[in-house]
Order: structure tokens, then sequence, then C-alpha cells
């Protein structure tokens, strides 16, 4: 394997890659291990109490997943950074995938696509609402995006308030509960029952402390965030537990309930699973671990969330056409003057990364 990857990478430097990838197993990796089996250890131990063993769902419950996806790598042109999201939902008799193009001049292009993304995913989800009923709604994602949390102002994130608001009280007036399926997982939650940072985050670590079968909840946002943010910014935590009570009176950011399961089949990785749920019908948590548990697949997530994924996938190859349709309208509405203006402005920032676009 590794006189094929020759080809492909300078040969000295993909030496040096080797040697680089063995020290870090040696070295820091080795010595992360024996941290990770310490504190997993403790909290085996500290959570006994609280880890429970997922059960048999009472009834059948409706669900409907909502997932959203923006074109990677994004086109950089002159004017301004250029992505395709592609955003969908899937159940209870529902299928449906939308796109916006998004051309954006201002700064922090990531950012900004992903509040958009969030956006449309909440505005589809209050359509559902209007149109079908539903026992669960489940995001691919966190329930409430917690840079919006943490941000000093919400300037930025005002229309992702409003529409979210909007979504929170149609959800209680209809008798529907939200779940945040979160895939990617940096959070470091375990902090707080350490009483230190942890040593990694939260799904390693439930994912070594959880038997098949099992899940723990964490309690809700507002009973450990204070604490876990006193070990995790000690500098900043005051100014940000200000912020976390100051929105909490917005939006119920605080009624969220943490929990980490492990199905009691096997899965890929033998990884748990992280679940936020806003239990606006008043369901319980329980039957609604068990409900997610029971429907998930070897991935470890239910599964509407699995085939959702599967039908909003995005190719950013695609932005090389909506570039060229783009131009070829500027075109059609510009002077003469105006189109070496045009020609300009749709050139990519940086022409070597090109072929990236191109099928």
């Amino acid at each position: 394997m590794e006189e094929d990857l020759l080809f492909f990478i300078y040969p000295p430097a993909f030496l040096g890659a080797i040697e680089g990838v063995k020290k870090i197993a040696r070295s820091e990796i080795r010595e992360k291990v024996r941290e990770i089996v310490k504190a997993s250890k403790e909290l085996r131990e500290n959570l006994k109490d609280k880890i429970k063993t997922i059960g048999k769902s009472s009834k059948s419950f409706s669900c409907v997943g909502i997932d959203s996806t923006w074109t990677t790598p994004h086109l950089e042109l002159l004017y301004g950074d250029c992505a395709l999201i592609l955003y969908g939902c899937l159940g209870n008799e529902i299928r449906e995938v939308r796109a916006e193009p998004i051309v954006y001049a201002g700064e922090d292009f990531s950012s900004f696509v992903w509040r958009r993304s969030v956006e449309l995913e909440r505005e589809l989800a209050i359509e559902i609402l209007e149109k079908v009923d539903a026992d669960l709604l489940i995001f691919d994602g966190n329930i409430f995006p917690f840079p919006m949390v943490y941000a000093r102002d919400w300037k930025d994130w005002a229309s992702v308030v409003d529409v979210m608001r909007s979504l929170i009280s149609l959800a209680e007036k209809k008798g529907v509960s939200l779940v945040g399926i979160v895939k990617r997982v940096r959070s470091k939650y375990f902090s707080y029952l350490l009483g230190r940072e942890s040593p990694v985050n939260d799904k390693l670590l439930a994912s070594i402390i959880l038997k098949n079968g099992e899940y723990v909840s964490l309690g809700k946002f507002r009973d450990f965030l204070p604490d876990y943010l006193k070990i995790a910014h000690k500098d900043r935590a005051k100014d940000y537990i200000r912020r976390f009570k100051e929105r909490c009176k917005e939006l119920p950011l605080g009624d969220v309930e943490l929990v980490f399961y492990k199905t009691e089949k096997p899965t890929q990785y033998d990884s748990a699973t992280k679940v936020e749920i806003l239990d606006l019908a008043g369901i319980g948590v329980n039957e609604i671990v068990n409900a997610l548990a029971n429907m998930s697949t070897d991935t470890g997530f239910p599964a509407v969330i699995d085939w959702i994924d599967e039908i909003v996938r995005n190719e950013h190859r695609v932005l090389a056409f909506l570039r060229d349709l783009l131009e070829k309208e500027l075109m059609s509405t510009c002077s003469d003057e105006e189109k070496e203006i045009i020609m300009k402005l749709c050139g990519f920032m940086n022409p070597q990364k090109s072929y990236l676009f191109r099928f």
C-alpha cells in the first residue's frame, strides 16, 4: 500500500508523514489512552445509578427526519463565495429535497452558510408541522446550534432565533417533541462530572463507558452547563453563563436534555450516539430514547437519519455549472462596459483549484 501511495505524494514528504504518524501514535495518543482508561472507569462509577437499560418502545412513534448539507469545498470567486445548500425531510409519508444557491461577499462564509442551512431546516420543519401530525421531529445536528448561545450578541443569529421561536410555539401547540442527533461530537460535557477537563470528546467516552443496550442522561443543560463552563472556559465562564441564562429567557435552551445511548445490536466501531431531546409533548425521555435506539441501524443513528442523509447528498462539482449560469444571466442584462466587470467578478479566486469543480 505504501508503494502505491508514493505515486500520489512526493516520496520524501510521504516518508516524513509515515514517521510523523508513528511518532504521534507512540507519544501523544499512547499517553492519552492512559488518561481515557482512568476517566472512563471514574465516570462509570460516578454514573452507575444513572445508567439505564434500553427497553422496547411502548408505542410506535411517527417521525420526520430533517437534514441539510452544502457543497464542500465551496467555490471561491473574485466577487465572493458560492455554495449550494441542499435540505430536505423524510418520514411519515413525506419525502422532499430542496436547494438554495448562495453567493456571499461578506466575511466568514462558513458561519454564514451554516446559519442559513439551520434557518432553512427550521423553516421546513414549520411547513411540515402545519401539514401533518408527527410525534418526533428529528434533526441531524443540535436542536439549538450552540454558537448562538455563546455569541456576544444575537445580531447574526436574529433570523434563526425568530424561526426557532415560531417552531417551538407550533411544536408545543401540536404536541411534537424535538430531537437532535449529533454526529460530529467535539463537546466535553463529561468534564463537569470529572471535575476536570475530559481527556477526549463525549462520544468516545460514552462509547467506552456504556455497554450495548444502555443509555445515560447527563441532565438538562440548565442543570450542568454552568458547572461545565467553569471548567472548560475559566476566564470567560462568567460571561458565557450570563449569556446562557439571558438566552434561556428567549428560547428553551436549558430545557434540552443530553443523552448518550448504545443500541443493543452491534454498531460500527461500537460507538455511542449523542442525542438532544426537547420533550415538548411530554412523551418522556425514557420513551423517546427507547424509540430512537430501537429504530437505529448499524451506524448507531435512527434509520430515518440514515435515510435522509442518503437523499440529501451534494456534489461540489455542480458549482461550475452554477457559476457558468450566473455569468450567463449577468451577461444578458449588462452593457458592454459592465460585461468586462462580470468576467472578472465570476472568475476563480484561485485558478489553480478550478479543476476541482470540473466534471
